[in-house]
């Protein structure tokens, strides 16, 4: 889906708009200047933390080998430092600890709510998620459900509530799953 959303390819149907604006109107480059891509396995550039962080930064220009959660904690600064007025996450979570997923949420709700950005986030692990405005699921490709995490956690034996009990997402843990019984 952010592979679409970025232009990297185009949909075989249907269209994608944005504003009610079709992507396609404009050349992918362009459009591209008003993303930000955070993706699953970053990819940081030769030099240092610093320099890999302003990256992002237009007119900007001692590297070592770092962990995947190390990578992360670097891409997505560098993805906001840009100000994009979309944000794409690829489950850009996936690979950190508890508590620097509790620490990034918090940083990207604020950047969000304070600049009205639009943000796109495909995640497997369900906590990610939890705050969004509107959540879609997919199966086989396809949306078979949307709605807020509450919402969707009404609907039980539904694909949503089905994979938040799979995760072991219950009320008394997490504030999720309450009073399922298989």
């Amino acid at each position: 889906m952010n592979s679409l959303l970025a232009r990297f390819y185009d949909p075989t149907s249907g269209q994608i708009t944005i504003n009610n604006q079709h992507i396609h109107t404009q050349p992918p480059q362009s459009h591209r200047r008003r993303l930000a891509l955070v993706q699953q396995e970053p990819v940081l550039y030769q030099g240092s933390i610093r320099e890999n962080v302003a990256m992002g930064l237009p007119n900007t220009t001692e590297t070592t080998y770092i962990q995947i959660e190390q990578r992360q904690r670097v891409a997505i600064p560098r993805a906001l430092i840009r100000d994009p007025e979309i944000l794409l996450l690829d489950e850009a979570a996936s690979a950190l600890d508890t508590e620097s997923e509790r620490i990034v949420q918090i940083a990207l709700g604020g950047a969000s709510t304070s600049r009205k950005r639009r943000t796109v986030a495909v995640a497997h692990r369900l906590r990610t998620v939890r705050d969004a405005d509107c959540i879609f699921v997919f199966q086989a490709g396809r949306i078979v459900d949307a709605g807020t995490h509450e919402e969707l956690l009404e609907r039980r034996g539904a694909l949503f509530f089905e994979m938040c009990r799979s995760q072991n997402l219950t009320f008394g843990l997490l504030g999720y799953v309450v009073g399922y019984k298989s």
